[in-house]
């Protein structure tokens, strides 16, 4: 049986909250064991997140469509590789409104995508 991919959405609608530091702890969760993660930093102007795993964490615009494109399209990807994504608190609003429009949740549990 094929393990489920899990999307960890870590966002807060307001800054300085501790979002980037959630998304690190989650990411090192899985590094430590070893195990592929990928993560997306939604913040093009000072990506805390990206920066302390470059090798692991794309930079992403999501004002921006082809960031969107690239985003969703990659978090819709059935691989068994967990996918975190901080979301900028300035990103906040376009990235729900963006999962609204294209119904993210919906098109990921058809994949077999878990978002948390």
């Amino acid at each position: 049986m094929a393990r489920r991919t899990f999307v960890f959405i870590v966002c807060s609608p307001h800054g300085r909250v501790g979002v980037s530091t959630t998304a690190r702890l989650l990411t090192d969760f899985y590094l430590s064991r070893r195990l592929p993660v990928e993560g997306f930093d939604t913040d093009p102007h000072e990506p805390d997140y990206g920066a302390w795993f470059p090798g692991h964490v794309r930079i992403v615009d999501a004002a921006d469509i082809k960031g969107q494109i690239s985003l969703f399209d990659r978090l819709l990807v059935n691989d068994e590789t967990p996918k975190i994504v901080d979301i900028w608190h300035r990103s906040y609003k376009r990235f729900f409104a963006t999962v609204k429009d294209i119904d993210f949740f919906e098109e990921a549990r058809r994949h077999g995508v878990e978002p948390i």
